[in-house]
């Protein structure tokens, strides 16, 4: 098998790569293409990487940048010094995706009122069983709002900021959601970020009790060891305490965790290293 050849922007340079595995440093996925020449879409960089991580055997960061030429591809990586081995169980409205403007719509369509959309918001926060008690609306009426909010979401909702370098640092990201997989699957691959997902869990499509309930988590601990679960609303993090996983409570403050954070921009520096450190501690 011929070597691949790298070049190296800096003070360093790698020579070659030789057959073999890597798993000591991760890329994350801001790619910057040096030449139009080049533009390969991100689908295909991560396909490409995905095999030559299969004929590297090692390579030793000093900086926190590379030029890489993969299979005669040029592509500006860049870095994260060391392994981030860990597992992620996401929920996915409201923690991976801003789709709270979609469900305010949905709902307000749904109770053919002029509601006050910040309040609907705060119900809705705490659970869409407890808004629909509130505002007098029956459980019957649940997937005609379903169908309501993906509808909207298709239209306004966007991942939160500085989500795909949180995602590209992890080993498996796996979603348990109560929204129907077919919604999902759009949303992520609209937004080009389905390939970070390991697997999908549609929590009533599946047959699971809706969360806080933790037979969908106990599920997805049959198949993969979970370090952290992260969500915006406690019943997200309820069956994560109850499991003793490690939680995180994104752009929540007024919720238990053992991480708070408002930004995933945060995600690395205050999530995973400490995690990492305190789980290499003796």
């Amino acid at each position: 098998m011929n070597s691949i050849y790298n070049h190296v922007e800096g003070r360093w340079n790698l020579t070659k790569f030789t057959t073999s595995f890597l798993f000591n440093v991760v890329i994350q996925t801001e790619i910057t293409y040096l030449h139009s020449f080049y533009n390969i879409k991100k689908d295909e960089f991560i396909r490409q990487y995905n095999n030559f991580t299969k004929i590297i055997n090692f390579i030793n960061i000093h900086q926190d940048s590379a030029i890489v030429a993969v299979y005669g591809n040029i592509y500006r990586v860049t870095f994260l010094k060391g392994e981030i081995m860990m597992n992620i169980l996401w929920d996915f409205d409201g923690t991976l995706l801003d789709t709270y403007p979609a469900l305010v719509e949905g709902f307000v369509q749904l109770s053919q009122k002029d509601l006050d959309r910040s309040e609907v918001l705060t119900w809705l926060k705490i659970d869409s069983k407890t808004a629909f008690k509130h505002y007098g609306i029956s459980e019957d009426q649940r997937i005609e709002f379903q169908k309501l909010h993906n509808h909207y979401s298709k239209l306004y909702s966007r991942p939160f900021d500085h989500l795909e370098n949180a995602l590209a640092a992890t080993a498996n990201n796996i979603i348990v959601t109560h929204r129907d997989k077919e919604s999902t699957i759009y949303l992520l691959e609209k937004f080009h970020l389905a390939t970070y997902f390991k697997e999908i869990v549609s929590v009533e499509e599946q047959g699971f009790m809706r969360k806080p309930h933790c037979s969908s988590y106990e599920y997805v601990l049959k198949g993969h060891h979970i370090d952290l679960v992260v969500g915006d609303r406690d019943l997200d993090l309820i069956p994560a305490r109850e499991l003793r996983i490690k939680t995180v409570a994104f752009q929540n403050r007024n919720i238990t965790a053992d991480f708070h954070i408002d930004s995933y921009a945060d995600f690395i520096p205050m999530v995973l290293n400490p995690l990492q450190e305190t789980n290499r501690t003796p």
